[in-house]
């Protein structure tokens, strides 16, 4: 391979970057006639291309938390105006280490105070209504809501409260950060899943971090990873913890991301995303009956089936442009043109027809190997019988064989006589012969 065609093959227009966001209201919030309590939101300013930010929340949705939509909004709204800050500016994007300081030191703390800043414009805007307080009255009783009216400042932020987890995607590194509950999943190209961000053991039930506790930025985790632009990235799923609430345990849950990545192979990134909203909606009633807001960042390479076509049709076009332009005049090799033009669409219409015959043929090639395997199992179990009665057999003829070994020994100390007394016979025979000739003589 040239160092020409390995530098196409790494280029950004040749392996796209990916992004598909989906947020669907809880199927209790739709009973109950709630809102979707649950935010997401995204940056990617040139497509297909790296710098990527992905940011959801969830709103607690309490009845002390009427607000909490609009709190995920503003979390969300928070976490990609600063992480903006980090690849809009050149001298902080070289700087990784400059960058790492600044996510471990200050990054935490601004987020809780623009957060905060975004909730006192908003009550400035929009005070407290009656009717929220009657609301709250109703679910919580009227020492609550006394409580909320005389310490109005105390309880301002719980109104509002919600979790955050955001994800940022650059040519130089992956951040992730999180406050509360959710997922942040990672997946290599083999389909191991890691996460970034290990669980916090010391909550248990529907306890989470939120941005209205106390001194919230001192829970706020990150993870931080350099890269090269050699290095395969992984897949990166993220989701409001109404997605993993909606399975039996942690490890069927885990196993979406291979899932995910599987379908994306076997389809098109595009395919998949145009049913992420019916599979979480599907998720949420069979489930937690929760708001679920789901993102997944992905590189798309040749083992995505559907893309890795487009991936090639687009190579080759680009190689023939370059070869046109650096080799020959326009006007000179047009019918060439035209006709490498054709074959490689011939050419790539080949493909995706062996792709999808290749495809058909893997369930009945699944099917065969199956039904290979079942049989050279019970060959196994039959050679296991055997074995088994020749075992039984051996123990029963044990004393016999101990006889045989007896008889056999008896029989060679018998057969070495007999050929003793051969030879002296023998000997003797020599000897009267030799005595007979002597006398004669």
């Amino acid at each position: 391979m040239s160092e020409e065609t390995e530098k196409l093959e790494l280029d950004p227009d040749f392996q796209p970057w990916r992004l598909m966001l989906e947020t669907v209201k809880g199927a209790s919030h739709d009973r109950q006639n709630l809102p979707n309590q649950d935010h997401g939101k995204f940056y990617q300013p040139n497509e297909n291309r790296l710098p990527i930010i992905l940011a959801i929340s969830d709103g607690h949705g309490s009845a002390k938390s009427f607000r909490s939509d609009r709190g995920s909004k503003f979390a969300v709204e928070t976490a990609i105006e600063l992480l903006r800050g980090l690849v809009d500016q050149k001298s902080d994007r070289q700087n990784i280490s400059a960058v790492k300081d600044y996510i471990n030191d200050k990054l935490p703390q601004r987020i809780v105070s623009r957060w905060k800043e975004k909730v006192n414009d908003d009550l400035k805007n929009k005070d407290l209504s009656s009717k929220e307080l009657d609301n709250l009255e109703k679910e919580q009783g009227t020492k609550v809501r006394q409580s909320f009216e005389d310490h109005k400042e105390d309880h301002k932020y719980v109104v509002y409260g919600a979790t955050l987890l955001a994800v940022l995607v650059t040519e130089d590194y992956h951040l992730y950060l999180q406050l509360g509950d959710g997922d942040i999943l990672t997946v290599d190209m083999w389909g191991k899943i890691t996460r970034p961000i290990v669980k916090d053991e010391n909550l248990i039930a529907n306890e989470t971090y939120s941005l209205c506790m106390k001194d919230p930025w001192r829970y706020i985790n990150n993870h931080f990873v350099t890269y090269t632009q050699e290095c395969k990235r992984p897949m990166i799923l993220v989701s409001t913890d109404g997605y993993a609430n909606s399975f039996d345990n942690e490890e069927k849950f885990v196993k979406i991301g291979k899932d995910y990545l599987d379908m994306i192979r076997q389809q098109t990134f595009d395919e998949v995303a145009s049913q992420l909203k019916y599979f979480l909606e599907q998720t949420s009633q069979g489930g937690s009956g929760d708001d679920i807001t789901f993102g997944l960042i992905k590189q798309i390479d040749l083992q995505d089936t559907g893309d890795g076509i487009k991936i090639l049709k687009e190579f080759t076009k680009k190689k023939i442009q370059q070869i046109e332009n650096k080799y020959v005049q326009k006007d000179d090799l047009q019918q060439f043109t035209n006709i490498l033009t054709e074959t490689t669409e011939i050419y790539s219409n080949q493909i995706e027809t062996l792709l999808k015959n290749y495809s058909n043929l893997l369930q009945p090639l699944e099917k065969s190997l199956i039904e290979l395997l079942e049989s050279h199992y019970r060959k196994l179990e039959n050679l296991k019988k055997d074995w088994d009665n020749l075992t039984e057999q051996k123990s029963q003829y044990s004393n016999f064989t101990n006889n045989k070994k007896n008889t056999e020994v008896t029989t060679t100390e018998i057969n070495i006589t007999l050929n003793q007394i051969k030879k002296k016979s023998i000997f003797l025979a020599n000897r009267i012969n030799y005595n007979y000739h002597f006398s004669y003589y």
